[in-house]
């Protein structure tokens, strides 16, 4: 530019000084770092009253800007308008869910607000779209009752079945020691049932002791029966019922069944399951096989085809055919019955009798089907008698 543009122009440029000429700055004078190679723009001013002191205004104002939000506007891509930032904080914030007590929940002050009728249910969701549920205790889950979850869960009724078995040692033994299922068994008021072999014993001819241990519990007990000499081998099975709240700390394995879908439960998960019809087990529970096996042997017994849908039995009869075996001397335990009629591979459909007592497989003695013998659990003495049963059905048309 000439020195004639002020007139051409119609107006007086004013040129801040440059850096580079510092010495020659007066007092109050505006400077700018504009030449060099790799200038900053940054802008000075001379002090007031030392115009060799030099302050840097750019660096002032970034260290203490003072920008209010309702001027300062931006320009933001999804926003078709330059908005204020106070604006595009809002905007932010509403986005966000802040805690309303940052030392977290507080029974005492925050509870009337779980039930306020403007407290929203809702569910979080990200700039992506995804939903997020976050994860809570149950101490923390009220239903319209105000009730936590967990107190619902620690007061529900659960029945819990437990089973042990101790076998007599020594002939005429009266007493016996067992486990229970967890500590302090006796004192939630829970429930003992006890059977000899498949005899329920009524308490009335037992008693049970607790076996306190050096830490004041009871892990342990000794059942005395009262008018009872068992023999050496014989099982006493003894049942526990109770509720599976009294079961305090670890995993609760135990599920009302209340609460159970209908038609959801394979027989597979259930405990016993037996497709045999001659089992003796009051824990056992008997498949639609075994059922069907009883009728087909039913069927055999009276020479009667097992496809037919409605056979006519006529008037039927049950026959039996008897064995009977007497010990020939004491502690003779392996007892043939060979003798005795039955239709082939029906072993186990045959009844036993030990002195007009009925004995059970599996408990009171075992069987070889292959050499026709069974062996007694417990000792013999001689003169006493087995008899050996078989049902046998016969028609009159």
């Amino acid at each position: 530019m000439s020195a004639n543009d002020q007139y051409n122009m119609g107006r007086i440029p004013i040129r801040p000084l440059s850096l580079k000429d510092k010495n020659l700055a007066q007092t109050k004078e505006l400077i700018i770092d504009n030449t060099g190679d790799n200038p900053s723009y940054h802008m000075y001013i001379a002090d007031a009253k030392d115009r060799t002191r030099l302050i840097d205004l750019t660096l002032l104002y970034s260290e203490n800007p003072n920008i209010s939000g309702d001027s300062l506007k931006l320009s933001i891509d999804g926003l078709v308008d330059s908005q204020s930032l106070k604006y595009i904080i809002n905007l932010i914030y509403k986005k966000f869910l802040m805690p309303n007590n940052s030392n977290g929940y507080n029974p005492s002050t925050d509870y009337n607000k779980v039930f306020d009728p403007d407290t929203k249910s809702i569910l979080l969701e990200d700039t992506g779209g995804n939903i997020y549920l976050p994860i809570t205790k149950t101490d923390n889950i009220y239903d319209n009752n105000g009730v936590r979850l967990q107190d619902r869960l620690d007061n529900m009724t659960r029945i819990g079945f437990s089973t042990t078995c101790v076998r007599a040692t020594t002939n005429n033994q009266s007493s016996f020691e067992f486990e229970y299922p967890f500590p302090d068994y006796s004192q939630g008021g829970n429930y003992i049932e006890v059977r000899i072999g498949s005899t329920y014993i009524d308490n009335s001819r037992y008693e049970i002791i607790d076996d306190k241990s050096n830490d004041g519990h009871s892990y342990r007990a000794t059942i005395n029966f009262i008018d009872e000499a068992i023999e050496i081998g014989r099982a006493v099975n003894l049942l526990f019922i109770y509720n599976s709240a009294d079961v305090s700390n670890g995993d609760n394995l135990y599920l009302y069944g209340g609460l159970i879908a209908n038609n959801s439960i394979p027989s597979g998960k259930i405990e016993k399951v037996s497709d045999s019809f001659a089992l003796s087990d009051s824990t056992c529970l008997a498949s639609s096989k075994a059922v069907y096996n009883l009728y087909k042997f039913c069927c055999e017994m009276l020479n009667i085809d097992p496809e037919t849908k409605e056979p006519d039995i006529g008037e039927l009869k049950i026959t039996p055919n008897r064995y009977v075996y007497s010990i020939k001397k004491d502690g003779e335990n392996n007892i043939s019955y060979r003798k005795l009629a039955f239709n082939k591979d029906c072993d186990h459909d045959i009844f036993i009798y030990r002195n007009g007592i009925r004995q059970f497989e599996s408990i009171d003695y075992s069987m070889d089907t292959e050499n026709k013998t069974i062996t007694i659990y417990t000792s013999t003495e001689q003169n006493e008698r087995f008899v050996f049963e078989y049902l046998v059905a016969e028609r009159k048309w």
